[in-house]
């Protein structure tokens, strides 16, 4: 299946360029998973930071923190800027793109997860608002 998504920073992006937001994919069920805390389901988040680095990161069942699997430096992102992705998940392999510039991608042959369900996060608690819009899953 492949998940399709817009994300944006609308008034200002986060002071901390380590932060990131992005979307939680490959989970089992509709157990809660918020990022940076232990959870009962396991499986990905695509995310981005303020400087553009896009990375696939890996949490497994029990784990606050997720096991880095690829990343790709794209360009930095502006608030009140659209930026638009999908991620492709087959059965041997995820790739993930950033489709609003220079035709950013990344693959990993990662076949943990490969559940259904999925969440849009982020992992910063400020007052600095994501907005996610176009979320298809196919």
């Amino acid at each position: 299946y492949s998940v399709r998504f817009d994300m944006r920073w609308p008034d200002a992006l986060p002071a901390d360029n380590t932060v990131h937001a992005g979307l939680a994919f490959g989970q089992e069920d509709d157990r809660a998973y918020r990022v940076l805390i232990p959870s009962e389901v396991g499986g990905y988040h695509l995310v981005v930071r303020p400087t553009g680095e896009m990375t696939l990161l890996l949490r497994s069942p029990g784990e606050p923190g997720g096991l880095r699997l690829s990343a790709v430096d794209t360009a930095p992102v502006r608030a009140g800027e659209w930026m638009s992705f999908k991620i492709d998940i087959d059965p041997d392999s995820i790739r993930y793109s950033r489709l609003d510039g220079a035709g950013w991608a990344g693959i990993t042959s990662n076949r943990k997860f490969r559940g259904g369900y999925f969440s849009l996060a982020r992992n910063y608690a400020d007052d600095c608002p994501v907005e996610f819009r176009s979320v298809k899953v196919t």
